[in-house]
């Protein structure tokens, strides 16, 4: 340990110190009142540092000087002149502010100037009483029994580290009744130890003061791993081996040291001072003592290894308390272990009375998602559902949880409350069709309005220009388109705004379809479109209504011809497929080669309220799908290769029909 005393009454000082201090060397701080005084006669070893600004720094150096001659000296102040007043006492000095190398460097060389000077008496068991001999000591009056009953007591108190340790260091002045003792621990996260409980020291010392296993006695415990005598520790400094041995066994006022290790690992040393009666420590006496530090050990390797669980455990809880989501878990026993305070707000409940209940006294379908996870290991992510009578809407997630070897030890939920975003996507969906229906509404207004404005033209212009056959002819032809414009729009309007009535036969699907292209003659555009047909089977029977079904068919063909050009082709191909004696299905392929759509288009299809790229407002569509629906089949778009739109169609078959293979 290379200590340095720093003697100072000045905060200001010491805080000018302690930040710059370097870390390779260990500082002690006494106040101005020489309460290091008693510290000083146990340094063999160190540096001095003394304020030579007080008024009492020549006093503190010849104290220092009587108490121990060979430790070195260096002043330290604000005031230059102070120093030279003291040069018959210090080997250097520190001029105040200064940089942490400055202090580093000087504190280097003045600790070399601390080196011992080593003795070629090997012989030091001879020069210290008491040593001779100590392997023959025996006391055999003590008190075994209660001796040992007092170490049984005091392991049984293993969840209070700071009794176990009080009652232990009894029971250790029980054995060998001394006036020192403590135990150093080492402290969590670092390679450092320190006191952690004593008898008989100076607290304010102990305070300050810490080991490392760099050097010294936890260096020569950790290697050895045996007990540390004090005659040995001077047998050391003596041979120049090790000098900081005596010195850190000297500050703890110890006479032996026994180390505390775990897998052969040094988590501890008990140190002892001198017995209070002169006496050697007797060979029972330390062989009992050195057994039960191996005890000991494992005791408080427990203590902690209970502790950091308990932290643990709290820290654990202290999330889950603290989450927004509701936690729930339950182990192999279908018991719950986990039940957070938001789970108990979400399920109206109180969480100190669901843990170490069944997980049957959770709310339907909550218990049952939690135990297929457990039993089968199936874990739900992020499942909406609803509980209890007000339907609650949750969104759940579970899982399995295994320990390393695959065994099963629970499972655990986790479940939020969305009702608040359930009302949020709610008003913004709202929101959105308000704003739809608006533009709708607005488009579909100019959609009325166009052909009312060609029939009032020619209303107008009729009693001026009845007489011209060419105005009569293009007015009386635009007029009847705008007229059948007009009412394909109101009947779709009234087709996807209410119930259809239908009237039901038995009809080949063909002539649905070829119905369904005549109308397209109607728009003008049949002689300019070339629709291929490719039917498999002679007739394929269904239950329909053909003029509602063949108008369904006859929107999705317009749908193509409207962006067509000239000599445009579309395709329709049908096929059937009945398996065994189940009703099959006639499903019918309607596409072309230039039509291409993205997938946001594709989405927005069947909505009734979406506006075509050209603003053209049609509901054609979503009456198909409607229809098509009503009629028990399925409507489908979707892209092929290329990004070209398909249309699929599947309606069933009537029963006689279903034996028919498809191409």
């Amino acid at each position: 340990m290379r200590l340095v005393v720093l003697f100072s009454g000045d905060s200001v000082i010491q805080g000018e110190i302690t930040g710059i201090f370097p870390g390779n060397f260990h500082l002690v701080v006494c106040n101005g009142d020489f309460s290091g005084k008693a510290l000083l006669k146990d340094v063999t070893r160190g540096i001095v540092m003394v304020d030579t600004d007080s008024p009492y720094a020549e006093r503190w150096l010849m104290k220092i000087k009587a108490i121990s001659p060979d430790l070195v000296c260096i002043g330290v102040g604000k005031k230059k002149d102070k120093f030279l007043l003291f040069n018959n006492y210090l080997y250097d000095h520190l001029e105040i502010p200064s940089e942490e190398w400055q202090l580093a460097k000087l504190l280097e060389r003045a600790w070399e100037k601390t080196e011992p000077v080593p003795k070629k008496n090997s012989n030091q068991q001879a020069l210290i009483p008491g040593y001779a001999g100590r392997e023959g000591l025996v006391d055999s009056d003590r008190p075994w029994a209660r001796i040992l009953s007092d170490f049984s007591r005091a392991m049984s108190n293993q969840f209070n580290k700071e009794r176990f340790l009080e009652l232990f260091l009894d029971a250790v002045k029980e054995l060998v009744p001394v006036g020192k003792i403590a135990i150093l621990l080492k402290t969590p996260g670092c390679d450092r130890y320190s006191v952690s409980v004593h008898k008989g020291l100076d607290p304010a010392l102990l305070k300050q003061l810490y080991f490392t296993t760099e050097s010294g006695m936890l260096s020569w415990l950790a290697e050895q791993g045996a007990i540390l005598f004090k005659e040995e520790a001077f047998r050391l400094q003596e041979t120049g081996s090790d000098g900081d041995l005596i010195q850190e066994m000297k500050l703890l006022n110890a006479e032996i040291c026994l180390p505390l290790f775990v897998h052969n690992n040094l988590v501890g040393v008990l140190s002892l001072g001198k017995k209070i009666t002169g006496d050697a420590f007797c060979k029972n006496e330390l062989e009992l003592l050195y057994s039960v530090c191996g005890n000991i050990a494992y005791v408080l390797s427990d203590l902690d290894l209970h502790e950091r669980v308990i932290t643990q455990k709290v820290y654990i809880e202290s999330i889950l308390q603290l989450m927004n989501s509701g936690v729930v878990a339950i182990d192999g026993r279908d018991k719950i272990t986990i039940f957070n305070q938001r789970a108990a707000a979400i399920i109206s409940t109180e969480a100190d009375h669901m843990v170490g209940c069944d997980l049957r006294k959770l709310p339907s379908p909550l218990g049952d998602m939690l135990y297929e996870s457990l039993l089968e290991g199936t874990s739900y992510h992020k499942q909406e559902i609803t509980i209890g009578s007000e339907k609650i809407p949750l969104e759940v997630s579970t899982y399995r949880m295994t320990n390393d070897s695959g065994s099963v030890l629970g499972s655990v939920m986790i479940f939020d409350d969305i009702r608040t975003r359930k009302k949020m996507e709610a008003e913004k969906l709202h929101s959105e069709q308000i704003e739809m229906l608006n533009s709708f509404v607005g488009q579909l207004t100019h959609e009325i309005k166009n052909p009312m404005v060609a029939i009032q033209t020619y209303a107008e212009l009729l009693p001026e220009k009845y007489d011209d056959s060419d105005f009569r002819n293009t007015f009386s032809e635009m007029v009847n388109r705008e007229i059948h414009r007009l009412n394909e729009l109101v009947e779709q309007l009234i087709a996807f705004s209410s119930p259809l009535r239908y009237q039901y036969e038995i009809i080949d699907v063909h002539e649905v379809l070829n119905t369904a292209a005549d109308y397209l003659n109607y728009d003008g555009r049949g002689s300019e479109i070339t629709i291929k047909k490719q039917y498999c089977g002679d007739k394929i029977k269904i239950k329909a209504d053909k003029t509602n079904l063949a108008r369904a068919i006859a929107y999705l063909l317009k749908f193509f011809s409207d962006n067509a050009a000239d000599n445009y082709e579309i395709y329709i191909k049908t096929a059937c497929l009945a398996e065994g004696n189940a009703t099959g299905m006639v499903n019918i392929l309607i596409t072309d080669s230039t039509t291409s759509i993205g997938t946001q288009q594709l989405d927005q299809l069947f909505d009734p309220l979406a506006i075509r790229p050209d603003s053209i407002i049609s509901l054609g569509l979503p009456v198909s799908k409607k229809i098509i629906e009503d009629h028990e089949g399925l409507l489908r778009a979707a892209q092929k290769k290329g990004g070209y739109l398909k249309f699929g169609v599947a309606l069933p078959l009537f029963p006689e029909s279903s034996n028919i293979k498809g191409e």
